[in-house]
């Protein structure tokens, strides 16, 4: 439902609107799109007397990002330093997934390097999953909290993790271009 689509063509919101115009005596809504925040400003959601469970801040798996090059990427690679602070507070495990451990300790040199601060690792941030996604809000909020010096030296800094070879039938190919183009592309 966040992917950008306008609302007329974007089937999932469609349908989860119809479910709620229902306006059952209860329903339960469980949806990793919206926020929290989200639903509460929502005109559409504001009729609503809404609930929420506490959110698990964990992951049981890690994602290296890499262009179609081959190159490792990180969540800062693409963004401008001055967006830093801004994209960062909109982050939650969802991002902090995408930092595994080479990447995370790439950019704990350069933050620690760039602005002469220890930033600190102790055995209990790394005791269970929930304290190492913790562990990486911290280093993101760190080097959105650093200087725009700093940011910069985190943005360009260029990952050396070797892409591993797998079967292409066990892969997942993530766009946010030409869908048609990458289909192709995949075919041939």
């Amino acid at each position: 439902a966040d992917c950008g689509i306008p609302i007329q063509q974007n089937e999932m919101l469609l349908n989860i609107f119809h479910i709620l115009a229902l306006h059952q005596p209860f329903s339960l809504l469980m949806s990793a799109s919206p926020t929290e925040e989200q639903m509460q400003h929502s005109e559409f959601f504001g009729i609503y007397d809404m609930h929420f469970a506490d959110i698990m801040r964990a992951t049981n798996s890690f994602t290296q990002l890499y262009l179609h090059d081959g190159t490792a990427v990180h969540p800062f690679s693409s963004i401008k330093p001055e967006d830093v602070p801004h994209a960062v507070s909109t982050w939650d495990e969802t991002t902090y997934r995408c930092f595994p451990p080479k990447s995370f300790l790439a950019l704990r040199e350069v933050l620690q390097r760039e602005s002469g601060h220890t930033f600190p690792l102790r055995m209990a941030d790394v005791r269970n999953p929930t304290a190492l996604i913790a562990l990486i809000a911290r280093l993101c909020k760190a080097i959105a909290d650093s200087s725009l010096e700093v940011r910069q030296a985190i943005c360009n800094l260029k990952l050396d993790v070797r892409q591993v070879e797998v079967d292409p039938r066990t892969t997942l190919t993530l766009l946010s271009g030409d869908f048609f183009g990458e289909v192709l592309n995949q075919l041939q």
